[in-house]
């Protein structure tokens, strides 16, 4: 489960967050009891919710991503148990796959794609960001959350690109194979 938002200086005020989901697939190399490399895709959806300030319209921009994480796994073992807590350190690269802009009045929706000319709104195509996590293996499963803060701004509109990044909570379930 992903809980995204936007922040930044210039990422504007009403924003709440987006919930939404993750999927995908991660590789692990250890390199000894204690370390370990985890490289993966996954499918990711993010953006963030609006609530315009004294009005009844609401919204919601839903930037879905193909996230790449590179991350430093260091783990240590519960003696006598198949319990392994952990914590994940690293970037992470996205990659838009979809911007899609919905709002509603309550009696009313529109959906527009973002890169429609008539909105004049465009993200970055790629996002960076770093992840930041803590999490459980236990035996061949694995819960965890990461904390992913975006690094650069994804705004693209004009050449004084202003401060708006992608912020990342996920809650996050595996099974090892």
């Amino acid at each position: 489960v992903n809980f995204a938002t936007w922040t930044g200086d210039d990422a504007g005020s009403g924003l709440t967050r987006r919930t939404g989901f993750h999927a995908g697939v991660m590789i692990s190399a250890e390199l000894g009891p204690v370390f370990g490399i985890q490289a993966g895709a996954m499918y990711s959806q993010e953006g963030t919710g609006v609530e315009l300030p004294g009005s009844n319209i609401t919204g919601t921009f839903k930037v879905d991503y193909i996230r790449i994480p590179v991350l430093l796994k260091v783990r240590a073992q519960l003696q006598g148990t198949g319990i392994r807590p952990y914590a994940v350190l690293g970037p992470t690269l996205g990659i838009k796959t979809k911007c899609q802009i919905e709002a509603t009045d309550g009696s009313q929706t529109a959906s527009v794609e973002c890169d429609d000319p008539s909105v004049g709104f465009n993200l970055t195509t790629t996002d960076i960001g770093l992840v930041l996590g803590l999490g459980l293996d236990i035996d061949r499963f694995s819960a965890g959350v990461r904390y992913v803060p975006g690094l650069r701004s994804i705004d693209d509109i004009s050449n004084d690109a202003a401060e708006v990044r992608n912020t990342l909570l996920a809650l996050t379930a595996g099974f090892a194979f």
